[in-house]
């Protein structure tokens, strides 16, 4: 019964954390397994059970909202999942050992590509083959566009988000020279 970390879960690692976040009935908590198929925990022995084999147990966040009210309870020791695509491969090679992963994925938040009067604005979940049949980035970015096929795999770019690309300080980051060219700015939405 191992369970591999794949997208749409909160990954707690400490047991504690588990526990808590489950005894605070606030979210559902499922396991899943390597074969992608997933089961909802519904009570205490089935949670300690699981996590006794040495499983990792996720928690769905859909929301900003959602993800706030989780916080406070989660390790500071966290790291954000969207696409995956560098996050997991450090974890395969045992070089990422946060105590919990926070999947960003389905934030419907994070997911946007808008035209203003003045600007173009554009959501850190946003998938790089997003960009590719959106009218808004053909009208306005060329530079980002004409560097899109030279980004990773068709099956990479499928995965790979534009805040993961642009946030996880690795020496390929793809997007960031064409985003310097457009002048783009980040902006951040902090909590607190």
């Amino acid at each position: 019964m191992e369970t591999k970390v794949i997208d749409g879960f909160v990954w707690l690692i400490i047991t504690h954390k588990a526990k808590e976040v489950f005894e605070s009935n606030l979210f559902s908590i499922f396991i899943v397994y390597n074969d992608g198929t997933e089961h909802e925990i519904s009570t205490m022995e089935e949670l300690n059970l699981c996590l006794e084999k040495g499983n990792y147990v996720g928690i769905e966040v859909g929301s900003l909202k959602e993800l706030n009210k989780m916080l406070p309870s989660l390790p500071k020791d966290r790291k954000y999942l969207a696409g995956g695509t560098d996050l997991t491969v450090r974890a395969n090679a045992d070089i990422e050992n946060s105590q919990c992963w926070i999947d960003i994925s389905d934030l419907k938040e994070s997911h946007y590509i808008k035209e203003t009067a003045k600007t173009v604005l554009i959501g850190s979940g946003i998938k790089v083959s997003d960009f590719e049949n959106s009218s808004i980035i053909k009208k306005h970015l060329p530079a980002l566009l004409s560097a899109l096929p030279h980004f990773a795999s068709p099956s990479l770019r499928n995965m790979a988000t534009l805040g993961g690309n642009c946030a996880n300080a690795s020496p390929s980051a793809d997007l960031a020279c064409a985003l310097v060219s457009e002048k783009a700015y980040i902006v951040l939405y902090l909590k607190g």
